[in-house]
């Protein structure tokens, strides 16, 4: 009898421990199998709008700026309608912006620049706006630079992607608990060699240990990236991003994300020779929230913090606009959907409808050939949200508008966002023609609401 209880009590002890190692598995490998698995944070698949800050103090010999203010910034990102910001932790120079403790070249009352990052984080908090980290995999300090996408035989070691770069992320990612981390630099070599599998698979298993959702980019080798590699894309991370470029069209398997700028320069820009118009600005964001993405929108701030006035126009106009016709931009989804697709021929399509395809530096004439194509698609953009239909108007139509739109029934309404009073319209076979208000309550584009429920 004593034996038997001693079995049964040997066997209880190792169930016991079975049983908490099984608990203890994390539900992320560091496989590409496992991390294909993540769902994109709901949260991100809501937004629409958000800002990218370029600006590391170093960069300006700044010692601390004096005119930086996380409360301006983070007001004036509010007063935009911006979701999230993103926010250059670290470029590839290689500087923190944080205090990091394993990084030598970093925020400290010694080195200086001071701390940007815990104030702009608790900031954006308090406010309800998610936090978006940007992280640069490059650091020329370390020589690890562009140098090496030149030479295979260049690319980073393991002692730095392992016992450097994996430590500072996890450091990053522990002490300030972004929403969004934001990776850059990737392409200078492939996800093998920034052992990629492994640092996804930490982060995803952080924000579940967190209980947290945290969205990630697809830059995480040039063999990954959408904009980069010559084959079918991966639905690696949580999105596409697509920089300084735009989607032809609609695609619906997998969130994207394009970042553009205001300038010629992603930083501040002393003597810029070009800016781009807000009205032009407003459109191209209708056009890419109209084809299901994302709009990033990138500012400088000037050496000493502050936030440039012209960036700072931009922003409270573009927030002006969304005051008025945010309906038809925050929770909406495209009208042209191809949902019925499947997902490796949406991905081969997805590749094909990058515009431009080929280089982005030059950023006037690549805002140039974005502005030819939209404008070549017409002057409207539809979204829809809860049985109703927008058609944003880029420009005012003139006294009637003409609408190819069948489906519409008698008794639906029309209004015009801005203007209470339903508007006058009749239609013919599938045409709508819709009498418009003598008054514009905008500038730059306009919104028709249509019921179709």
């Amino acid at each position: 009898m004593k034996r038997a209880l001693s079995i049964i009590t040997v066997f209880a002890a190792f169930m016991l421990l079975f049983l908490s190692a099984c608990s203890e598995k994390e539900p992320y490998e560091p496989t590409r199998e496992s991390i294909l698995q993540h769902p994109t944070p709901g949260w991100f698949q809501e937004a629409r709008i958000g800002v990218f800050i370029h600006y590391n103090p170093l960069a300006f010999d700044m010692t601390m700026p004096d005119q930086f203010s996380a409360d301006d910034w983070i007001g004036l990102f509010d007063k935009a309608g911006a979701e999230y910001f993103v926010y250059t932790t670290k470029h590839n120079n290689g500087w923190c912006n944080w205090p990091s403790s394993i990084s030598e070249n970093s925020a400290s009352e010694k080195n200086g620049p001071f701390d940007l990052v815990t104030p702009l984080v608790e900031t954006a908090r308090k406010a309800g706006m998610k936090v978006g980290l940007y992280y640069n995999l490059m650091n020329r300090s370390k020589g690890v630079s562009p140098d090496m996408a030149q030479n295979p035989e260049l690319d980073p070691s393991e002692e730095y992607v392992l016992d450097y770069l994996h430590p500072e992320i996890k450091e990053l990612i522990s002490t300030y608990k972004p929403d969004l981390f934001w990776t850059d630099g990737d392409w200078i070599s492939t996800s093998e060699f920034w052992h990629s599998d492994e640092i996804v698979a930490w982060l995803y298993n952080w924000a579940e240990r967190e209980n947290r959702e945290l969205c990630l980019t697809d830059r995480w080798g040039r063999d990954i990236r959408i904009c980069i590699t010559k084959e079918t894309p991966e639905l690696y991370g949580d999105f596409w991003t697509l920089e300084r470029r735009i989607m032809k069209d609609v695609v619906c398997t997998h969130p994207w994300e394009s970042c553009l700028t205001l300038t010629e320069g992603w930083a501040y820009v002393e003597n810029e020779e070009f800016r781009v118009p807000v009205g032009e600005l407003i459109g191209i964001m209708c056009d890419i929230v109209s084809k299901g993405g994302k709009f990033l929108i990138n500012i400088g701030p000037a050496p000493d913090g502050s936030i440039v006035e012209a960036d700072r126009e931009t922003l409270l106009a573009i927030g002006d606009w969304l005051n008025i016709n945010g309906e038809a931009i925050y929770g909406t989804e495209p009208v042209d959907c191809r949902k019925e697709s499947e997902a490796v021929n949406e991905r081969d399509r997805a590749k094909e409808l990058l515009l431009p395809k080929g280089g982005i530096n030059d950023f006037p004439n690549v805002w140039e050939q974005l502005l030819e194509h939209t404008g070549g698609q017409g002057p409207i953009r539809y979204t829809q949200k809860d049985g109703n239909i927008y058609a944003i108007h880029q420009g005012w139509p003139g006294e009637i508008l003409e609408l190819e739109f069948p489906g519409v029934r008698q008794e639906s309404k029309i209004t015009m966002l801005g203007i209470e009073e339903p508007l006058v319209w009749t239609k013919e076979g599938e045409r709508l023609f819709i009498n418009l208000p003598s008054e514009k309550p905008c500038e730059h584009a306009f919104v028709l609401k249509i019921e179709t429920d």
